[in-house]
């Protein structure tokens, strides 16, 4: 055979075969590529870049960790009223809304990210533009509060650290060691100067006020304090706002000869935190109802607004369970006595005419 024959090769020659051809499908030039999450990294870390699922993000790491923190926040706050000096409550609920605060952007970032991300992997958006929208208005809601919540937090934390301007206060006793004399203001530091002078002098069983108020606390707990005990409790010229706390927890409250008091809705550094108040609010109203004042006078004390000051009549003293004696030409007058009393009304009328300091 020609070995330059055209003629084909033998059929016994082996033929080697045409490599296969892999079946490329089509490419889709609409649908975006699916970006797998990434493992690895902290929990923190991977919310915040969205790689958790989405019902993971917005329900436990956005909704039931922010209610979580606004109890935790109410329940620490709510414990300040058990304690001497609420100061280090109050500054843990400082540094509680802050936290609040910065955790909250970690959890909107991480929620948007993740819907961000949902979009991609699925074509189903539904849910994703859902989240998208409930953590705008989250964000528009909280931004709407920061003109007041940035001051709330700014006062906690003056109201902790700030040395405390009410501290101005003054105690006394009698030559014979059975009468305590109160005077000036009452700070954060009066409850615990107070049981250390019924402490020091055991024999104390009447303390005399004269004082225009001061921390709503401080006399709270004071008059707590001598509510367990069997005191007697006296105004010698003036006793409003705080002052008032503290004398109710007197068993024998008497008014002195020119004695008034004054009430009105308790006054808090600017925007404190509502949950404070609100508990402060309702533990003294509580007090006043266990020490016999009426509902009444309780809710027309509350309604003066703090800038003012609501003084009582005698009478109305009386009637409200507020004092039950008054003192008169040295002599003690009580209610009945008193409601008998055409001169004793008209005496100690005239008597607190005169003005001691206290708005009518």
């Amino acid at each position: 055979m020609n070995p330059e024959s055209d003629e084909s090769a033998s059929p016994s020659e082996p033929v080697t075969p045409l490599p296969l051809v892999p079946h490329i499908p089509p490419v889709d030039t609409h649908r975006t590529p699916s970006i797998p999450p990434r493992t690895g990294a902290n929990y923190v870390i991977r919310h915040w870049r969205g790689d958790l699922s989405l019902p993971r993000s917005y329900w436990v790491n956005l909704v039931a960790l922010r209610l979580a923190l606004g109890g935790l926040e109410y329940g620490v706050l709510s414990f300040a009223h058990q304690v001497d000096d609420p100061r280090p409550i109050v500054l843990a609920g400082a540094v509680l809304d802050l936290a609040i605060c910065l955790v909250f952007v970690w959890q909107v970032v991480g929620v948007i990210n993740c819907a961000r991300k949902t979009k991609l992997r699925s074509t189903d958006h539904f849910w994703p533009n859902v989240a998208f929208v409930l953590v705008l208005l989250g964000i528009v809601a909280t931004i709407t509060k920061l003109p007041t919540l940035l001051p709330a937090i700014w006062s906690e934390f003056t109201m902790a650290l700030v040395p405390d301007p009410y501290n101005r206060y003054s105690f006394d006793i009698s030559g014979d060691g059975t009468t305590l004399y109160v005077r000036g203001t009452l700070g954060f530091s009066f409850p615990a100067e107070f049981k250390s002078q019924l402490k020091e002098h055991p024999q104390v069983h009447t303390v005399i006020f004269d004082s225009l108020g001061g921390r709503m606390h401080s006399g709270l707990l004071v008059g707590e304090i001598l509510s367990q005990g069997s005191y007697s409790t006296q105004v010698e010229t003036k006793c409003a706002s705080a002052c008032v706390f503290a004398f109710m927890g007197g068993t024998h409250r008497t008014l002195g000869p020119l004695a008034k008091m004054g009430f009105h809705h308790p006054g808090w550094p600017s925007m404190i935190s509502e949950q404070y108040v609100q508990a402060e609010i309702t533990h003294e109203k509580e007090f006043l109802g266990r020490r016999g004042v009426r509902s009444d006078f309780i809710e027309h004390a509350y309604a003066t607004a703090f800038k003012d000051l609501w003084v009582p009549t005698t009478k109305e003293l009386f009637d409200a369970g507020i004092i039950n004696g008054v003192i008169l030409n040295g002599k003690l007058i009580e209610a009945a006595a008193y409601a008998n009393s055409l001169s004793g009304h008209q005496a100690i009328d005239a008597a607190q005419a005169a003005p001691y300091g206290i708005r009518k």
